[in-house]
């Protein structure tokens, strides 16, 4: 139970996925492998840190 701050730490951290995912369709669009696979993964992280904030604040 966190109220409202843990609620805005929930919707940014879904921001940053969001915003993580954009980038990483950019650079598999344009083929560039390593930066394509280290976005895969901070979007992986942020998207995991998001729903267990979400299911903590729940």
């Amino acid at each position: 139970m966190g109220g409202i701050p843990a609620s805005m730490g929930v919707l940014g951290l879904f921001v940053l996925a969001g915003v993580l995912a954009g980038g990483l369709w950019s650079t598999y669009q344009r083929g560039l492998r390593v930066p394509t696979a280290v976005l895969a993964l901070a979007t992986a992280l942020a998207l995991a840190f998001a729903i267990m904030a979400m299911m903590e604040v729940m």
